[in-house]
C-alpha cells in the first residue's frame, strides 16, 4: 500500500537530480557537475514505485455490460459495477539509464486484486452478487524523456512511451445459486476487464510523470538569492542525457551580482568524474565556482572593512590610537599625539581560490589605509600598506548548505605611500598579524558561517558528506545509508572535516573523486525535518633593522601573542558528523582548537 507523500518527495529528488545528468564533454565548462548512479536510481525506484501505487489504486474502472446467450435459455444481460481496486501489487520494478534517451521505468509480475458487484438478467429472472477479480503477470514499460528549457535553464520530463500487458484474469462470482451461469461466458468478461486495466494503467504513468514528477522538478532552484548583493546561478547548461551506468549533469554554478549582472573575466575548467559508482549521488564543484562568488563581491565593495579602535576587544592592549602605533612608529604619535586611528581595508583584487591535493588555498590582496581621526572628526591620512594574505580554506556542510571559515597561513606587508615620512614596513607586521586573525577574518568567517545552499528540490537534506580536495577542485563523498521508511528524522548532522593538518579528513571507506573539482556525495535523502594550515609562518624580520626583535618582543609582551608557535589561525567551528556511520570500525576524531 502507499506510505504518503513523503515518499514521493524522496522518489522526485532523485530522479530529479538524476536529470540534471549532460556529457562533460560539451563545450560548456560547468561550475557544478551532478551524477546519480545506479544505486541512487535503484533507491528512487523503491520509492517511486510506492508513489505509483498509490496512484494505480485510484484507478477507476467503468461500469461496463453486456448480453450473453445460452442454449435452450436464449438471450440476457449482465452488468458489472462498483468495482473498487483492494491491493496492486509492484514487487519487481527497475529504473536504468537510457542513453541518449533518459530513464527506463520496468515493473515485472504486478498483480491487482478488484472487487465490485454484478447482477443479470433474463425476461423477469434478476440475478446478483459480488465477485473478486485477481489479475496477474502486469507488466508495465515506460520511458522518461529528460530535456531542459535553454530560456529558463530548468530540467522537464515527460513519458515519451509507456506499455502495460495483464497476463491472466481469473473471476469469482459469489452471492447467488446461479452464479455459474456468469462462469459460462467468464472469458467474455476477463477479456473485457483486461482490456480496460491496459490502457488505465499507461494513462496513470503518463498522468504521473506530468502531475506529480515534472511540478516537482520546477523546485530545483535555477537561480539563488544569497543577500542583497549577490546570487548563484544553478540553471543547466545542457540537455541531460544519460550514460550506461549513471546520469551526469552540467549546471552553470556561477555566482552574479543582483545590481549588474556580467560573465566573469575567466571561464571554468573541464571536469571529469571516474567511473566509480560507490555512492547514491555525486555533485562535483570547480574552484570556478567560488572564484566567480570572489569576483561579484570584490566587484560590488562588499570586502571592504572600516575598522576603529571601538571594534578591538576591550581586553586587548593593542588600541587604535597614535599612542599605540607611536610606539612603533614615533612620527606618528608627534604629528598627531593623542588620537584615535581608523583602518579602512579593501580587496583591491578579486580574491583567488585555488584547489589542489592539500587542500583549498586562496590569495587574497588587500590594501589597508590608516588615518588619524581629527578633533573636528575628519580624516588625515597617515599611510597606505598592501596585504598579501595567503590562506587556507576550511569547507563543512550542513544539511542543505556549504559553510566554510577562513585562516590565515602567511601575511606579507608593502609600503604603498606614506605621509608621515619613511618608516620600516616590518615594524607594523606583528600588528597586522594580530589585525588580521582577531578582526578582521571573524567578520568574514561570520559570513561564511551562514553558507550558500546546494542545487536541491524542495524538502531535501543531503546526509552525511566527507570532502575531499584535488587539483582544480575539491570532492565531497560519503556512502549510501538505506532509508528506513516510517521513521521521522529531526536530528541534525553536518559534514566531519579536519582544521589540522591535513585539512581534509581521509577516510579508507571514503569515495575520492577524480581531481579537479568538490564533489558531494550524498548518501541519504531525509524527510522534511522541522527547522531545517597549522603550517603558518610569518614573514621573518629583515636582518638589516637591529631593534626589530625587540619591538616584536615588546609587542608579544604588550598584546599577549595568541598563537604559540607565532602563526596565525583560527579553528573552524564545523561540528562533525560521526564516521560510524559509514565507518562502523573507525572512531570520530576530535577537533581541537589550536
Amino acid at each position: 500500500m502507499a506510505r504518503g507523500p513523503d515518499s514521493a518527495r524522496r522518489w522526485a529528488t532523485l530522479v530529479v537530480l538524476a536529470t540534471l545528468g549532460t556529457a562533460v564533454t560539451t563545450t560548456t565548462n560547468p561550475g557544478i557537475v551532478a551524477r546519480v548512479t545506479q544505486k541512487g536510481l535503484d533507491y528512487a525506484c523503491q520509492q517511486g514505485v510506492v508513489t505509483l501505487q498509490k496512484e494505480l489504486e485510484k484507478i477507476t474502472i467503468p461500469t461496463f455490460s453486456g448480453s450473453f446467450k445460452i442454449k435452450y435459455l436464449g438471450k440476457g444481460q449482465y452488468c458489472f459495477s462498483s468495482m473498487v481496486i483492494q491491493g496492486f501489487s509492484l514487487p519487481n520494478s527497475q529504473i536504468r539509464p537510457s542513453p541518449g534517451e533518459g530513464l527506463d521505468l520496468a515493473i515485472r509480475d504486478a498483480s491487482i486484486n478488484i472487487r465490485g458487484k454484478w447482477k443479470a438478467r433474463k425476461n423477469f429472472i434478476k440475478l446478483s452478487g459480488k465477485f473478486d477479480l485477481s489479475v496477474e503477470g502486469i507488466s508495465i514499460l515506460a520511458g522518461l524523456k529528460l530535456g531542459y528549457d535553454p530560456d529558463s535553464g530548468h530540467s522537464t520530463v515527460t513519458c515519451s512511451n509507456c506499455s502495460s500487458h495483464i497476463n491472466t484474469v481469473r473471476i469469482r462470482i459469489s452471492g447467488s445459486r446461479l452464479g455459474w451461469l456468469i462462469q459460462l461466458f467468464h472469458k467474455r468478461i476477463e477479456s473485457s476487464l483486461q482490456n480496460a486495466m491496459t490502457s488505465k494503467i499507461c494513462e496513470v504513468v503518463t498522468s504521473t510523470v506530468s502531475s506529480k514528477l515534472q511540478p516537482y522538478f520546477e523546485t530545483l532552484p535555477v537561480t539563488t538569492k544569497l543577500d542583497k548583493v549577490a546570487g548563484v546561478d544553478y540553471s543547466l547548461v545542457a540537455p541531460p542525457r544519460a550514460t550506461t551506468d549513471n546520469l551526469d549533469g552540467l549546471l552553470k554554478g556561477e555566482f552574479f551580482s543582483l545590481a549588474h549582472r556580467s560573465p566573469p573575466p575567466f571561464a571554468p575548467p573541464p571536469m571529469a568524474f571516474p567511473a566509480d559508482h560507490d555512492r547514491m549521488v555525486y555533485l562535483g564543484i570547480s574552484e570556478y565556482f567560488f572564484n566567480t562568488a570572489g569576483f561579484v563581491y570584490q566587484e560590488a565593495g562588499a570586502l571592504n572593512l572600516t575598522l576603529r579602535d571601538d571594534m578591538i576587544p576591550k581586553e586587548s592592549k593593542f588600541r587604535l590610537t597614535t599612542k599605540f602605533f607611536g610606539t612603533l612608529i614615533p612620527q606618528v604619535a608627534k604629528m598627531f599625539p593623542d588620537m584615535q586611528m581608523q583602518l579602512f581595508i579593501w580587496a583591491s583584487l578579486p580574491p583567488k581560490l585555488t584547489v589542489n591535493a592539500s587542500g583549498l588555498d586562496l590569495i587574497f590582496v588587500l590594501d589597508t589605509q590608516a588615518f588619524a581621526i581629527l578633533p573636528n572628526s575628519s580624516l588625515d591620512p597617515l599611510f597606505q600598506l598592501e596585504m598579501n594574505l595567503n590562506l587556507s580554506v576550511h569547507l563543512g556542510a550542513k544539511s542543505d548548505r556549504l559553510i566554510g571559515e577562513l585562516r590565515l597561513d602567511k601575511l606579507l606587508l608593502e609600503l604603498k605611500h606614506s605621509d608621515i615620512g619613511p618608516f620600516s614596513v616590518e615594524l607594523l607586521q606583528s600588528v597586522m598579524n594580530y589585525v588580521m586573525p582577531t578582526i578582521v577574518l571573524p567578520a568574514i568567517n561570520r559570513k561564511l558561517q551562514k553558507g550558500f545552499p546546494l542545487p536541491l528540490p524542495a524538502y531535501i537534506e543531503l546526509y552525511n558528506l566527507v570532502l575531499q580536495p584535488y587539483q582544480h577542485g575539491v570532492s565531497a563523498t560519503g556512502p549510501p545509508k538505506k532509508f528506513l521508511p516510517g521513521h521521522f528524522h529531526q536530528q541534525k548532522h553536518n559534514s566531519h572535516l579536519s582544521v589540522t593538518r591535513p585539512r581534509f579528513q581521509s577516510l579508507s571507506c571514503a569515495q575520492r573523486i577524480h581531481a579537479g573539482y568538490l564533489s558531494v556525495s550524498t548518501l541519504k535523502l531525509l524527510r522534511p525535518t522541522m527547522s531545517q594550515r597549522a603550517d603558518n609562518s610569518t614573514r621573518k624580520p629583515s636582518p638589516t633593522l637591529a631593534f626589530l626583535t625587540s619591538v616584536q618582543g615588546f609587542l608579544t609582551t604588550l598584546m599577549g601573542n595568541p598563537h604559540p608557535d607565532s602563526s596565525l589561525s583560527l579553528t573552524s567551528n564545523i561540528q562533525s558528523i560521526s564516521p560510524q556511520f559509514f565507518c562502523p570500525n573507525r572512531r570520530t576524531p576530535k577537533t581541537k582548537r589550536q
